[in-house]
């Protein structure tokens, strides 16, 4: 992994293109007669992540690192980190020029990612089954008085958030302690659902 963050005495990043969401495909067909187009289909293009630096200090040696990181034509996996934000994304490293006999040498990078949306490095994982516990050592329990290790709390929902603009899938567990005739799932922006109507027993 080459980090170009803090490190300014090797690789200066001056600029960084790309990093908004890219430009989107709309197809449409003109009809006779009428005003305007008629809406087909849209597809957003593929992102085009162009990263700019300054080579600094032993500039040749920097260099060929460089060329070692940004093998044209092979994939890397760019990471991106704000206060707000850890993703990264896959792309082919298209082109990487450098400007040799100047003064300063600048390396440009150009990188095409197919799948253009960012990913989360972390993987979001929530759990509506929260557990209550029952006691903490060191204990005793009477033989004829027993009392529960712990016990599961009664949850009417879980709220799940997508903080990326890109939508995404989920896979979605659920055990049941007792039965139940139903499951449902919401999606709370839009509102849309859908609702498993089964009568589910105990352990399922």
């Amino acid at each position: 992994m080459l980090t170009l963050t803090g490190r300014e005495h090797e690789y200066q990043l001056y600029r960084v293109d790309g990093l908004n969401p890219p430009a989107a495909q709309i197809n449409t067909a003109t009809l006779v007669g009428l005003d305007g187009a008629r809406f087909n289909s849209s597809k957003l293009n593929m992102r085009n992540i162009v990263i700019m630096m300054k080579i600094n200090g032993n500039a040749e040696a920097n260099r060929l690192k460089l060329y070692n990181y940004a093998r044209t034509k092979e994939r890397v996996r760019c990471f991106f980190t704000t206060d707000a934000r850890d993703v990264y994304i896959d792309g082919y490293v298209e082109t990487l020029e450098v400007l040799i006999f100047n003064m300063i040498q600048t390396a440009q990078i150009s990188i095409i990612c197919p799948y253009p949306y960012f990913s989360a490095t972390e993987e979001v994982l929530a759990d509506s089954s929260n557990v209550s516990p029952g006691f903490t050592f060191p204990f005793s329990i009477d033989y004829d008085d027993p009392i529960p290790f712990s016990e599961v709390l009664v949850s009417e929902g879980i709220a799940i958030f997508n903080s990326s603009e890109a939508e995404t899938g989920m896979v979605i567990n659920v055990q049941f302690s007792a039965s139940a005739s139903s499951v449902k799932i919401r999606n709370t922006g839009t509102g849309a659902d859908f609702e498993l109507d089964y009568t589910f027993a105990a352990g399922d």
